[in-house]
């Protein structure tokens, strides 16, 4: 399967081609006198590992993972190694049996320098866990290392970043599939056919919807009014709406008496927000770097309705079934990376324009916005009619 990389640039995949060319050579020699490994009956297996280490919305992708892996694996201890975003949505005792978070440095915006001493930490961790299996959803080039350096037996999943000649059972890359379905896909070499589901909303735990319903009552948020929640940035500038646009709908919403229009965004969006609300003609709560992941989990069960960009919020938002309008770039492909609204189809409403240079992955757009500029203020509020009476 040597060739599928997710690179961009040619050098990276050139480097990853030559890597590949010497592994899967030595492999096929290995083969020649090694026994293979062969998948048992997958309630046969006591001790699995899931890796996914990257960002919260790619982390939401792997939820309907979990449900069908907790089924499919009924005898066996699943551990879940995932990054920060885990902490607030996968308990253990519900989809897995234990979740070690790992805050891996190479998935920071931005990435910070690699350190041998990170990826030894969580080596020595796997080497004594004695895992029978192996999963790295990712397709990560040191997820695999740990995988093969621990000797995990069975070790499943994509080489899209090279060294796919480590594991003992590679999917192919499918560019068309759903990040959902790509997940599932590894699950499918246990059982064939396996089919995925809807988002199942993760747990809001009693102490995060009480935090909210207080900073609503601070901010003078009474029983029934609406809640009409904004997410005004993304991971990358290459992502996100113009400021004048994004107050223009936030001042005709709050023109509606029965709602009260709230923007989130982390401590380091305080600058784009305060410029975006500048411009807004009426008071807007600024609930920016005031909720954690879980507590935006009770806001959005809260909510009237979502509007966001492409980020990990506005996954959170349709995983909860709130009613979301969400303004989607060309930066990323939407058949892989637009939201998992099985079940959910008359919630969502995606607003996004073809342009050629789409899928880019850039984080700073090079051509003035063409997937972008074409959507206007417009668009966005006759989506929200019908659900905000009009």
């Amino acid at each position: 399967m040597m060739g599928e990389y997710v690179f961009k640039r040619k050098w990276l995949r050139l480097l990853a081609g030559i890597l590949d060319f010497f592994g899967y050579c030595l492999k096929t020699i290995f083969n020649l006198f090694s026994k293979q490994q062969v998948l048992k009956s997958p309630d046969e297996y006591r001790k699995i590992l899931l890796i996914r280490l990257d960002h919260m919305g790619d982390g939401l992708f792997l939820l309907p993972t979990l449900q069908s892996a907790r089924k499919l694996f009924p005898n066996a201890h699943l551990t879940l190694l995932a990054g920060p975003w885990a902490s607030s949505f996968v308990k253990p005792g519900v989809w897995v049996d234990e979740v070690k978070i790992f805050e891996a440095p190479w998935f920071r915006r931005p990435p910070q320098f690699f350190r041998w001493t990170h990826f030894w930490e969580i080596n020595r961790w796997i080497k004594k866990q004695g895992f029978e299996i192996g999963i790295d959803f990712r397709g990560d080039l040191r997820h695999l290392l740990w995988m093969s350096l621990c000797c995990i037996p069975i070790r499943a999943g994509y080489g899209g970043t090279g060294a796919g000649f480590l594991l003992t059972h590679e999917k192919s890359l499918n560019s068309t599939h759903h990040e959902v379905e790509r997940n599932l896909d590894l699950l499918r070499l246990f059982q064939p056919g396996l089919k995925a589901g809807p988002f199942e909303a993760p747990t809001v735990y009693e102490n995060a919807k009480i935090k909210i319903g207080e900073l609503l009552t601070t901010n003078g948020v009474q029983g029934d009014m609406g809640l009409a929640i904004f997410q005004v940035t993304a991971g990358y500038p290459s992502k996100e709406w113009e400021p004048a646009k994004f107050a223009e709908v936030m001042s005709k919403v709050s023109e509606n008496p029965k709602l009260l229009v709230g923007v989130i965004g982390a401590r380091e969006d305080a600058d784009r927000i305060e410029k975006i609300l500048t411009l807004v003609k009426s008071p807007i709560l600024n609930l920016c770097g005031k909720t954690n992941l879980e507590e935006l989990g009770a806001l959005f069960q809260r909510a009237s309705v979502y509007v966001g960009l492409d980020s990990g919020p506005a996954h959170l938002a349709v995983a909860m079934g709130t009613r979301c309008v969400l303004i989607y770039s060309g930066v990323n492909d939407l058949r892989r990376w637009g939201p998992w609204i099985m079940g959910k189809e008359e919630k969502v409403q995606i607003l996004h324009r073809e342009v050629s240079c789409s899928p880019c992955t850039l984080s700073v757009c090079n051509r003035k916005h063409e997937c972008l500029e074409p959507i206007q203020p417009g668009d966005v509020i006759k989506a929200l009619a019908p659900w905000l009476g009009g």
